[in-house]
């Protein structure tokens, strides 16, 4: 089974006073641009989502209205990647928060497993210098 493809998401909804904005049914936008803020658009995603006493909302960003942008086309090895949050208020969209997308633990070693396509696999599974006896009498070491 392949990966999910989208990223989870959880935000505190407030509005252009600060104050929280709960039990509500809000519009969230979230854009996704490259090499900065203000960069190269390579996804956008429009929400519906519903706060809870807290004003907490959550999502899969990735999922959503995606205005023809294609998740899966984001190439994130050669470019870094920056996400603006809105949400709409009065009519407006009202920008909440702005990051930058940072590696997680389990990516750096994911990282390494591009390599792996490129080794030498003759090398790798060169059984010539095995010693354990029960490999050398499986299938497998011959």
């Amino acid at each position: 089974m392949p990966a999910p493809e989208g990223l989870l998401y959880q935000a505190e909804a407030r509005d252009e006073a600060g104050k929280l904005l709960t039990n509500k049914e809000l519009s969230v936008k979230l854009i996704i641009t490259q090499d900065s803020y203000t960069g190269l658009t390579r996804w956008e995603g429009i929400y519906t989502v519903y706060t809870d006493k807290y004003g907490l909302f959550s999502l899969i960003i990735g999922e959503g209205e995606s205005n023809g942008y294609v998740f899966n086309d984001i190439d994130w090895n050669l470019h870094e990647h920056f996400l603006t949050v809105q949400i709409m208020i009065d009519g407006f969209w009202l920008t909440t928060g702005e990051l930058q997308f940072l590696s997680v633990p389990y990516a750096f070693y994911a990282s390494d497993a591009g390599n792996a396509k490129n080794a030498d696999y003759a090398t790798f599974f060169d059984n010539s210098n095995e010693t354990d006896p029960i490999f050398s009498s499986s299938p497998s070491g011959t």
